[in-house]
């Protein structure tokens, strides 16, 4: 996993919310530790259960308007992977549709699915629901 996203998720002012994951349909990550994070041109959207499961992908920043928007499994700065047992996978292929959450002009959370589809052509679901504290 990336450091910094690491040392966010670790912060006390971290994202709340939950992601819940399916691999074929079967239940493989259910977790409330998650991350919504501006980087560079993406927002990071991830949720971790035990550094053993979890799910990674970026959507742009530059996304007019809060959505829902459907993003294409794309290449950010951060590949979108999944981590399923302790193994990384990098999506194949894909699409995420999010709804931005929004306080004014600020951004603090999204919602959404992400349908992603693997090298080895396995499947994984994902749905999400998250915040940053409002400043």
């Amino acid at each position: 996993m990336n450091q910094q996203i690491s040392k966010f998720l670790a912060e006390k002012n971290s994202s709340t919310g939950t992601l819940s994951a399916t691999l074929d349909m079967l239940p493989f990550c259910q977790t409330n530790s998650v991350l919504f994070h501006e980087a560079a041109e993406d927002y990071i959207v991830f949720g971790n259960e035990d550094n053993i499961n979890w799910v990674l992908l970026t959507v742009p920043i530059a996304l007019e308007g809060d959505g829902p928007h459907k993003v294409a499994c794309y290449q950010g700065h951060q590949l979108w992977e999944v981590l399923i047992d302790s193994n990384r996978c990098v999506v194949a292929s894909g699409f995420a549709i999010v709804t931005f959450k929004r306080d004014g002009e600020h951004r603090f959370g999204v919602k959404g699915t992400a349908d992603l589809i693997l090298p080895d052509g396995r499947k994984v679901f994902a749905s999400f629901d998250i915040s940053n504290p409002l400043v």
